[in-house]
């Protein structure tokens, strides 16, 4: 394998990166594994540095922080256009760490080191969004994770405005979705798919490609990052009350049971507003921008480094 290279973010998991960055730096070369690390000082400077690395090929690109640190790498690794010539993987030490929870990648530094010389490689799909930004320009952006669009984008837009940060993980996380029920107002939008089309006030929309987010959230059970296909989870209108007594059901996977969620699994979908709406959409926790959207699924668009 050729060298790693480490796209860093000194903020994840408030500044854990950089106080975990000696000692794995240390057993990484004590394994004889050659390695670098790349800080990002900006916004989506994690995006350009994985789109430069790509272009060196190097044997495995690292993302060094949390899901919002593996969206950026991912879509410089993707914007580079070199398709599967370098793996991802990630040394988790974020917040919410769900995509790493999902493929069971080691947290523990000799583990993770161990997990590399094995080299074990996967095909991973992602989903591609074409939404509108706040300027009206159409934009692109890919996930490996879970997007989400009406409820879920309006609590990531409460929190970036606020400059609220992320501490407690998936606790705080359900703290802000009930902080911000009380000031939110049901919106009409509208879903198309292949074979359907449904329309409501859809309290939240999710679409993913693996099942997990927030923090351990389990709002899109059935998505799978090997199926070819978007798993979709909407929940039609309920009052705020049944949002509290539902909070379990957000973290077992059995929400998709309950008689006011409509889910799917789907190659492609539209995402449009209501007449008069204005309706946001995120991936990985990062405010995207606005319906309407066209999101599809690019099938075996990663390779990845995962036990």
């Amino acid at each position: 394998m050729g060298p790693l290279v480490f796209i860093g973010n000194p903020e994840a998991g408030k500044g854990r990166t950089l106080r975990a960055w000696p000692r794995l730096a240390e057993i990484l070369k004590s394994a004889g594994i050659p390695h670098e690390i790349r800080w990002s000082a900006r916004k989506d400077h994690a995006r350009e540095l994985a789109c430069q690395a790509m272009k060196e090929q190097p044997g495995l690109i690292v993302g060094f922080g949390g899901d919002g640190t593996a969206h950026q790498v991912v879509n410089g690794m993707v914007d580079s256009g070199i398709q599967n010539k370098t793996a991802f993987t990630m040394f988790p030490v974020g917040t919410g760490n769900d995509w790493a929870r999902y493929w069971k990648i080691p947290f523990k530094i000799h583990e993770w080191v161990e997990m590399i010389k094995q080299g074990n490689t996967h095909e991973h799909d992602l989903g591609l969004i074409v939404y509108t930004d706040e300027q009206g320009q159409e934009k692109k952006q890919v996930f490996n994770n879970v997007a989400g669009a009406a409820y879920d984008a309006y609590v990531v837009d409460f929190i970036e405005n606020r400059k609220k940060k992320m501490s407690a993980g998936g606790i705080q996380y359900l703290w802000f979705i009930f902080r911000c029920l009380f000031s939110y107002r049901l919106q009409n939008s509208r879903i198309s798919w292949p074979g359907g089309r449904e329309a409501d006030r859809f309290y939240t929309i999710n679409i993913g490609i693996c099942p997990y987010s927030g923090g351990g959230l389990h709002l899109v059970p059935h998505a799978h990052p090997q199926s070819g296909a978007l798993a979709v989870t909407a929940v039609r209108p309920v009052s705020k009350l049944q949002v509290f007594l539902l909070s379990p059901l957000f973290y077992s996977g059995k929400i998709i049971r309950h008689p006011r969620v409509l889910h799917f699994n789907t190659e492609s979908l539209i995402l449009e507003a209501g007449p008069g709406e204005i309706i946001k959409i995120e991936a990985e926790g990062e405010l995207l921008g606005n319906f309407p959207a066209r999101i599809s699924v690019i099938k075996k668009g990663l390779k990845i480094c995962a036990p």
